[in-house]
């Protein structure tokens, strides 16, 4: 995005619906744009959203109510430049109103911090914490099972990385990470969890823009009901992967990253099945001149599952969305994803019955209208539905809305 557009625009995308930010096993994130007010070796980072839409089913219920939602988003943020490194802390808060359905928290927030250091040697170290609480309608720590139902949370994730990543070179990337997720209320249709994840790979060097990646992951959580009172642990997830596949440019512009893995999930504690089998995430993206960006995407893993007896559920999803921003910032883009989640066991082990499966399906389409330098008019439409075998699970959710937003985002 040029100067002029490098704004707050397409980050805010989640105010305006409620599309699951799928939380998992990643690369360390690239570093974050030195943008905003100069204010000596400071670059401050103020932004204000002003947003009202109509969303037909906020809460994703089989029989919905409508309502239109107004939000006020205020951002700020702080990034330190210093040598080839840097350290930012940011704040984003969301202050929601419905016009008819009552919610007892409509509020959130979100802290988060990083510090990046970029040594001469091209290794790179990365600090990051991230702490959301409140009413928040992104959800990241589910591929599809649990939907937003406007019950307050708070969800920790700290991560610890290092890295090395140099066209034609052996490289290496490893990741620590600690999460951590709570409700405050006792009759959510999902569990609380803590625990880690850890993975490292290799980068070995076969052509001068292509890496083969290699190497593996643990998980290890520990799982509590809401409805508790003692905290105790019902259930165990102990994952162990390894994982191979290939990252690399395009000559002409673009990357890509392709990785299958063979994933042994236990749960104990649990009373439904095990996993054992193939996983697998691939990203190509592209560039179609100097404005107009492609990206495809497609995924396959289990997650945990709190329905009846199942310990997981395999979700699959494939999906692409494209980007085109003028030279004013101005921008129009969209995307769809298509999924489907299956489950091994029935709901009652015992009583045996049918086994659930899902079909999932999330779309958006927006535009961006730069009036100013820092100021930004966003209209948005975005849908989200899923179907399924059992009765009571099925819903569809859509949202129009307008967003008038204004100062600097990363």
């Amino acid at each position: 995005m040029s100067g002029r557009g490098r704004l707050l625009f397409a980050a805010w995308m989640g105010l305006l619906g409620a599309a699951p930010a799928l939380a998992q096993a990643d690369p360390i994130p690239p570093p974050a744009p030195v943008v905003g007010i100069p204010a000596g070796p400071t670059y401050l980072q103020p932004a204000l959203g002003l947003s009202v839409a109509e969303q037909t089913n906020p809460f994703y219920l089989p029989d919905p109510d409508g309502d239109v939602v107004m939000r006020t988003s205020l951002f700020f943020g702080v990034i330190v430049p210093f040598r080839n490194s840097y350290f930012r802390a940011a704040t984003d808060a969301t202050f929601r109103r419905y016009a008819t359905l009552e919610v007892s928290d409509p509020n959130s927030n979100d802290l988060s911090g990083e510090l990046s250091l970029l040594f001469g040697s091209h290794d790179r170290a990365v600090l990051l914490a991230d702490y959301a609480s409140g009413a928040n309608e992104v959800l990241r720590f589910d591929g599809g099972e649990t939907t937003y139902d406007g019950s307050p949370y708070q969800y920790g994730v700290y991560t610890a990385g290092v890295e090395r990543d140099v066209p034609g070179h052996i490289g290496y990337e490893a990741t620590c990470t600690w999460s951590r997720l709570s409700f405050d209320e006792t009759d959510v249709n999902f569990f609380e969890f803590h625990g880690y994840d850890a993975g490292a790979n290799g980068l070995f060097p076969v052509t001068p823009h292509a890496s083969i990646v290699a190497g593996g992951f643990v998980r290890r959580y520990d799982h509590i009901s809401t409805t508790d009172p003692t905290g105790a642990v019902f259930r165990q997830e102990n994952t162990d992967v390894v994982t191979l596949g290939m990252q690399g440019s395009f000559a002409r512009g673009g990357q890509y990253r392709a990785v299958l893995g063979y994933d042994r999930s236990r749960y104990p504690g649990g009373v439904g099945s095990d996993y054992d089998g193939l996983i697998g995430d691939a990203t190509v993206g592209y560039g179609i001149g100097p404005a107009t960006t492609v990206l495809v995407r497609a995924s396959r893993r289990p997650w945990s599952s709190f329905f009846g007896d199942n310990n997981y559920y395999l979700a699959g999803t494939v999906g692409a969305s494209v980007q085109h921003v003028w030279r004013g910032g101005s921008e129009v883009g969209g995307s769809l994803d298509l999924g489907r989640s299956r489950y091994p066991d029935p709901e009652s082990i015992a009583a045996g019955g049918t086994k659930r499966h899902d079909r999932l399906l999330g779309g958006e389409a927006h535009v961006v209208i730069a009036l100013q330098r820092w100021i930004a008019l966003r209209i948005a439409y975005s849908i989200q539905a899923r179907g399924s075998n059992l009765p009571g699970i099925e819903y569809t959710a859509q949202t129009l809305g307008a967003q008038l937003l204004l100062g600097w985002r990363p």
